[in-house]
C-alpha cells in the first residue's frame, strides 16, 4: 500500500469501488463493455422479421413505418443457472429475469472484489433497484388468469416483486448487512449507490453491493413512434446533437462492490476508483409537470455532491451525463451542469461530456449503473470514450460558452498534475436527481523490479457446480490468458486457489508458463467424480520395494522443494556414520543398481516424498509397503523412528546382499507357479493373480528360467543380486534379529497392511522382532494385502516412489473395481520432469476432494491477486412464454447449453462464512466545503463525512472536535440514529475504541 495515497485520503469518508460486474447490450462482461465503448460501437440493433413474429408481433406491423423495430438487448435473459442457487426449474421460471440476472451479477461482482470464496465476518449490505417487472404481467400472470387467489399466485407475485430484489441476493449469498430494494425510475441505480455509500460511512455495513437491473422481455416487439414523444424515430440516441429526437430503451444489469477507502487500502483490495461524494434530492414542484426535468433541482444535486466530495467543478474533467437525447431534456441538463460548474470556474470547454445512452440506449432503472461503470472504466484506462451520433450540437445548448465539450473519438485523459476526476448524473421521472463525484484510484507504490522468474510447475485449480460449468470455466480462463499473456502464472494460480471456492466438479491444470496453461485449458479436461461436500476421500500410500530406484530420482524436487530437500538432507546425516559416505552421491550422481546405497536411496526418496505430501495436507489413512517399502511404512506409522529405521534398513540390505542368490519375476499366478518350484527355490512374492517372483541360489534360478523359456512363460530377472524372502537368507536371520532387538518398536499410529500375512498388522506384530524377521524371510503377500486395503473404504491410492509399479499390480488384483490412483514421481524412463509429475499428483488429489494445500512452498515472491473471468454459469432456459409469443422448440431451448440436464437436481450455494462484522475502524471527519455556493445547496441528501463521537458505552458524547478548514462551516451534531444498539454490540459499528462514530439518517445542518 502506498503510504502517500493513504495520507492524501486521511480524514475523508471516501468510498472505494473494489468490484464490478455487468451485462449490457453487446457485452456479457465489464471488459467487453469497455471494448465496445472504446471502439465507439453501438449495440442498438435492428429486429428481424423472424424475431418480431416470434415475440408475438402482428404480421400487419411488419410494413408499418411507425413501428420502430430496433432493440438494445441482453442475449439470453430467458436463461439462468437455477441449480447453482438451489432452485428447481419450476421455481426458477416464475422468478423475474431482472432478479435472476442481478443475482448472477452480484455473485460475479463479489468474485471481482475478491470475495468469491467468502467474506469472513464482514457485514455486507445490498442496495438494489429495478424497473417494474414486465415479465410478471405479460408472461406469468396469464397462467393464473381466471383463478382466485392462491398460494401459487402469491408465490409467483412474490418472485416478481421489487420488495424481494435485494433480499434475494442477501439470502442466496449469505449477506447479513442491510438489504434495501429501491426504485426512483431512471435514477434508481445512482440512488442505490448513494444509499450504499451513506450506510458505509455510517458504519452500518463493512462492504456494500449496489446494483440495478432493467429488462424488457418484449423488446423484440419494438415500439410505436409518436412525433414529439420521448422515443427516437429510428431507435438511436443522439445525445446533445442537433438531430436528437428522443431516446431508445435498452436492457442492462450491473452491480458494484463498495468499501470504505481506508478499509480497502488496509486490506490490500484492488481499488478501481474512488467515490468522493454523492447527493440525491427531488425537484418538488419546481418544474412544469411531474415528468419534466428541473434545472434548479439538478443544479442543487450537482453542487451538493461537489460539496460532499470537497471538490470544485474546476477539478472535474469528465461528466457522464443523463443524456437522454430529448430536444428539451438535454439542454436543461447542460444548463444545470453549467450553472453548477460556474460556481467554481469560468473556464470553457475543458470538461468532456458524454452519454452511454448513445451506445446502448436508455436502460431505465439501470441507466445510472451503466453510466457509473463506464466512468469507472474510463478512469481505470485513463481514456475518454466517444459519444456517438454527435455532429452539430443541439441549437439550445451553447457549448462554446459552457465548461463542456462532447468528444467524438477515443481520447487520452490528460491532467494538469492532479488526480482525474469525473461525475455521473442520473435524473428520474418524478424528480429524484442523483449525482456522484468519482476520482481515479489512489496511486500505489511501484512494485520493486521483478527478476525474470524461472518457469515453475504450478497447479491451476478449477471447480464448478456442474460439468458444463467446469468446461466453461476452463474455456473462459483459456481465452483470458491468451488475451493477457503478460499475467504471471504464480499470480493466476494464487488468485484461483485463494479467492475462488472449491466446488463439487473439479479439474486441475498443471503448467509451467501462462502460455502453456492457456493451451492446456483450451483442450478437454479430465473427468473426475463429483466431490461430496464434507466427505474427503481416504488416502492410502503405496510404498514400493527394491527395483524401482534409479540415479537422479527426485533430483528436481530436491532442488526446488525445501520440505523434500530437508527430509533428504536429514536422512543423509543419519546415514553418514553408518555408510561412511554421503548417500546423496548415490541419489543424484552415481551408484551400482544393486548396491546397498541404491536400495537405501529408494527408502530415503520414499520418506522424503511422503513427508512432502503430508506437509501439503495429504494425510494417509492407511499404508502398504512392498518388501523394503514396509520399512518406510513402519517409519511413517511411528513403529520405528527415522533415526533407527534407516540404520536398520541398511543392515537388512547388507545382510540380504551378503547371502547372494537371485530373483526372477514370472507372469504366472501362485498356483500355476508352484509346479515349477524345487526344494532350492522359494516363492518370494505374490504380487497379483498373474505375477509372482521366485528367489533362490543363482544356479537354481537360472534352471527355472530355462524351463520357463521352454514353456513360453514370460519372466524377467530382477536388478538385485540377492534372493530376498527365500531360504537363502536363513544363515543371516540371526544377525538381523540382533539388529532388530536394538530398535524401539511402537504400536502403529497409522494402520498399515503387512506383507507377512496380507492383512492389517496388529500392535503385537508391529512390536515383535520375530515379525520383522519373518517379514524378511517369508513370501511377500502383496496381492492379498492390497485386497485387504481396498476392502476398508476403497481409499484413493497414492504411489510413493518412482513410477507406478504397485499401481499396475493393484489394478491387476482389483480388476473391475473403480480405482482412483495417483503417481507422485516419474518412472526412470519417463520424459516428464519431477516437478510436473508432483504438481500433477497434487492436482489430481485436489480434484478428488483431498484437502491439499496447493500453495507453492518456495515461491520466488509474494503473489498478487489478479482479475480473472467470473464463474461460468451453466445457464438453462427457465421461461414462461407470453400467450402471444411463438412457443420455442425443444432444440431451441437446448441450443448453446451443453452439459447439465434441465431437470438436474438443485445444488446448494457455496459455503458461507457468517458472523458479526469486524470492529469498525475509526472515521475521521472534516467539514463540508464552505463556500457560499455549497451552503446554499444542502437541501440534497449528501454522502458526508463522519459526524458524531460516541464513548465506549455507546452513549452520546460531545460533538467531534472541529476539523474545519478555512472558510468551512461548523455543523451541529446529529441525533442518535434509530435502531442502533450500544457500542460493542454486533455489527460493523460496534466494539469501537477510538475515532468518530457517524450518525445515520438526515443530519441537522445549517
Amino acid at each position: 500500500m502506498d503510504e502517500t495515497a493513504q495520507t492524501a485520503y486521511e480524514g475523508e469518508p471516501a468510498i472505494a469501488v473494489i468490484g464490478m460486474a455487468a451485462r449490457f447490450p453487446g457485452a456479457d462482461t465489464v471488459e467487453e463493455f469497455w471494448e465496445n465503448l472504446a471502439a465507439g460501437r453501438e449495440s442498438i440493433r435492428p429486429v428481424t422479421d423472424e424475431e418480431f413474429l416470434a415475440a408475438g408481433g402482428d404480421p400487419a406491423d411488419l410494413d408499418d413505418p411507425a413501428v420502430v423495430r430496433m432493440a438494445s438487448v441482453i442475449e439470453g435473459i430467458d436463461r439462468f443457472d437455477s441449480a447453482f442457487f438451489g432452485y428447481s426449474p419450476a421455481e426458477a421460471e416464475l422468478i423475474d429475469p431482472q432478479q435472476r440476472l442481478l443475482l448472477e451479477s452480484a455473485y460475479h461482482a463479489m468474485e471481482d472484489a475478491g470475495y468469491g470464496a467468502g467474506h469472513g465476518e464482514a457485514q455486507v449490505g445490498v442496495y438494489a433497484g429495478a424497473g417494474d417487472s414486465r415479465y410478471y404481467p405479460a408472461n406469468v400472470h396469464p397462467r393464473f388468469a381466471g383463478q382466485g387467489s392462491s398460494v401459487a399466485l402469491v408465490h409467483a407475485a412474490t418472485s416478481n416483486s421489487l420488495g424481494t430484489l435485494a433480499t434475494r441476493i442477501s439470502y442466496e449469498l449469505g449477506l447479513t448487512g442491510p438489504s434495501l430494494s429501491l426504485q426512483t425510475a431512471c435514477s434508481t441505480a445512482l440512488v442505490a449507490i448513494d444509499t450504499a455509500c451513506q450506510d458505509l460511512i455510517d458504519y452500518k455495513c463493512d462492504v456494500a453491493l449496489a446494483g440495478a437491473a432493467s429488462l424488457n422481455p418484449g423488446a423484440m416487439l419494438g415500439y410505436r413512434y409518436i412525433p414529439d414523444g420521448p422515443f427516437s424515430p429510428d431507435g438511436r440516441c443522439r445525445a446533445f446533437a442537433a438531430d436528437a429526437a428522443g431516446t431508445s430503451s435498452g436492457d442492462g444489469v450491473g452491480v458494484v462492490v463498495l468499501k470504505r477507502l481506508e478499509d480497502a487500502l488496509a486490506d490490500g483490495d484492488r481499488i478501481r476508483a474512488v467515490i468522493k461524494g454523492s447527493a440525491i434530492n427531488n425537484d418538488g414542484r419546481r418544474k412544469v409537470g411531474f415528468t419534466a426535468p428541473s434545472t434548479e433541482g439538478q443544479t442543487e444535486a450537482i453542487l451538493a455532491a461537489q460539496a460532499a466530495a470537497g471538490v470544485d467543478g474546476d477539478s472535474i474533467t469528465y461528466v457522464e451525463a443523463h443524456g437522454t437525447a430529448t430536444r428539451i431534456g438535454d439542454p436543461i441538463e447542460v444548463a444545470a451542469l453549467t450553472r453548477a460548474f460556474r460556481e467554481s470556474t469560468d473556464r470553457r470547454q475543458y470538461c468532456a461530456l458524454g452519454s452511454v445512452k448513445t451506445n446502448i440506449g436508455h436502460l431505465g432503472a439501470a441507466a445510472g449503473m451503466a453510466a457509473f461503470i463506464k466512468t469507472v472504466l474510463a478512469l481505470e484506462h485513463r481514456q475518454i470514450p466517444p459519444t456517438l451520433h454527435f455532429g452539430a450540437p443541439n441549437p439550445l445548448i451553447d457549448f462554446a460558452a459552457s465548461p463542456f465539450r462532447v468528444p467524438t473519438a477515443l481520447e487520452e485523459w490528460h491532467t494538469d498534475g492532479g488526480p482525474r476526476r469525473a461525475a455521473v448524473s442520473a435524473f428520474g421521472v418524478g424528480g429524484t436527481n442523483a449525482h456522484v463525484v468519482l476520482e481515479e484510484a489512489p496511486p500505489v507504490a511501484p512494485s520493486p523490479p521483478r527478476e525474470q522468474e524461472a518457469p515453475r510447475w504450478q497447479v491451476l485449480p478449477l471447480s464448478a457446480r456442474t460439468p458444463a460449468a467446469l468446461r466453461g470455466q476452463a474455456e473462459s480462463l483459456a481465452r483470458h490468458l491468451e488475451a493477457h499473456p503478460g499475467l504471471g502464472l504464480a499470480d493466476v494460480t494464487h488468485s484461483l486457489r485463494t479467492f475462488r471456492p472449491a466446488m463439487p466438479h473439479r479439474a486441475a491444470v498443471v503448467a509451467e508458463t501462462t502460455a502453456g496453461a492457456a493451451r492446456i485449458l483450451a483442450h478437454p479436461l479430465p473427468v473426475h467424480p463429483e466431490v461430496r461436500s464434507g466427505a474427503a476421500p481416504a488416502v492410502a500410500f503405496l510404498l514400493p520395494g527394491g527395483g524401482t530406484q534409479y540415479v537422479g530420482m527426485g533430483a528436481q524436487l530436491y532442488r526446488d522443494h525445501p520440505v523434500y530437500r530437508d527430509a533428504v538432507d536429514r536422512c543423509a546425516r543419519i546415514l553418514q556414520p553408518v555408510l561412511g559416505r554421503d548417500l546423496r552421491t548415490a541419489l543424484y550422481e552415481h551408484t551400482e543398481p544393486g548396491s546397498v546405497d541404491a536400495f537405501l536411496a529408494l527408502v530415503v526418496t520414499e520418506y522424503a516424498l511422503a513427508t512432502t505430501l503430508m506437509e501439503q495436507g495429504v494425510r494417509p489413512a492407511a499404508l502398504i509397503g512392498h518388501s523394503l517399502g514396509e520399512y518406510t511404512a513402519a517409519c511413517l506409522a511411528g513403529v520405528m523412528s527415522l533415526e533407527e529405521m534407516l540404520p536398520l534398513a541398511a543392515e537388512r540390505i547388507r545382510l540380504i546382499s551378503s547371502a547372494g542368490g537371485a530373483t526372477t519375476g514370472v507372469a504366472l499366478g501362485e498356483d500355476d507357479l508352484r509346479e515349477y518350484l524345487t526344494d532350492d527355490l522359494s516363492l518370494s512374492a505374490v504380487n497379483s493373480p498373474s505375477a509372482c517372483t521366485v528367489a533362490g541360489p543363482e544356479a537354481a534360478v537360472a534352471a527355472l528360467e530355462a524351463r520357463l523359456l521352454a514353456d513360453g512363460v514370460t519372466h524377467r530377472r530382477l536388478r538385485m543380486p540377492a534372493a530376498a524372502h527365500s531360504q537363502v537368507l536363513d544363515p543371516v536371520l540371526g544377525a538381523l534379529g540382533d539388529a532388530l532387538r536394538k530398535v524401539t518398536l511402537n504400536p502403529p499410529r497409522i494402520p498399515f497392511v503387512t506383507n507377512v500375512t496380507g492383512t492389517w498388522i496388529t500392535d503385537e506384530q508391529a512390536t515383535s522382532p520375530e515379525h520383522w524377521i519373518a517379514h524378511t524371510r517369508n513370501t511377500v503377500r502383496f496381492s492379498d494385502g492390497i485386497a485387504a486395503l481396498w476392502e476398508r473404504g476403497n481409499p484413493l491410492l497414492v504411489e510413493i516412489g518412482p513410477g507406478d509399479v504397485l499401481t499396475k499390480l493393484t489394478r491387476a488384483r482389483l480388476e473391475g473395481e473403480p480405482l482412483a490412483t495417483v503417481a507422485s514421481m516419474r518412472h526412470a524412463k519417463a520424459v516428464s520432469p519431477d516437478g510436473q509429475v508432483f504438481a500433477e499428483a497434487l492436482g489430481r488429489l485436489w480434484s478428488a476432494g483431498v484437502p491439499v494445500d496447493l500453495t507453492p512452498v518456495d515461491g520466488p515472491r509474494e503473489p498478487r491477486r489478479v482479475p480473472l473471468p467470473g464463474y461460468a454459469f451453466d445457464r438453462r432456459r427457465h421461461w414462461i412464454d407470453a400467450p402471444s409469443a411463438r412457443p420455442r422448440s425443444h432444440a431451441e431451448d437446448e441450443a448453446g447449453a451443453p452439459g447439465q440436464r434441465p431437470d438436474a437436481p438443485a445444488a446448494a450455494p457455496g459455503d458461507r462464512v457468517r458472523g458479526p462484522a469486524h470492529a469498525a475502524r475509526a472515521g475521521r471527519g472534516r467539514g463540508v466545503g464552505g463556500s457560499a455556493r455549497h451552503r446554499r445547496h444542502r437541501g440534497a441528501r449528501q454522502f458526508l463525512r463522519p459526524r458524531r463521537r460516541f464513548d465506549a458505552r455507546g452513549d452520546a458524547g460531545r460533538p467531534a472536535a472541529d476539523r474545519r478548514g478555512p472558510g468551512r462551516p461548523r455543523r451541529r451534531a446529529a441525533g442518535v440514529a434509530h435502531g442502533r444498539g450500544p457500542a460493542g454490540a454486533g455489527g460493523p459499528r460496534g466494539r469501537r475504541e477510538r475515532g468518530v462514530r457517524p450518525a445515520a439518517g438526515a443530519a441537522s445542518r445549517r
